[in-house]
């Protein structure tokens, strides 16, 4: 597991050219076609509504920004939490 947190204010910021979203970067960076929300307790098991959500790794001097697919609410938490999806990683 990797415990992460939301960034603030990075809606904004726009995908990579050539995609239309950061959910789309996330499953063509992973190869999934299909994406859960990865906060482990999400209830949202559908993925249909899911963002690319923006996160840092917590504890690590890694200050590198990732994606991961989140659903509209746990993309607005502010605590920590673990993770088991996969990461990817965002040029900030």
């Amino acid at each position: 597991m990797v415990k992460v947190k939301n960034l603030n204010e990075t809606s904004d910021n726009p995908p990579p050219s050539g995609y239309s979203s950061w959910i789309e970067y996330w499953k063509t960076k992973t190869g999934k076609k299909l994406a859960i929300c990865a906060h482990p307790h999400c209830n949202d098991v559908t993925g249909t509504n899911l963002v690319g959500a923006h996160v840092k790794k917590v504890g690590s001097n890694d200050n590198s920004w990732y994606i991961i697919p989140l659903c509209p609410e746990h993309n607005m938490i502010n605590n920590e939490f673990d993770i088991m999806e996969e990461l990817v990683s965002v040029n900030a």
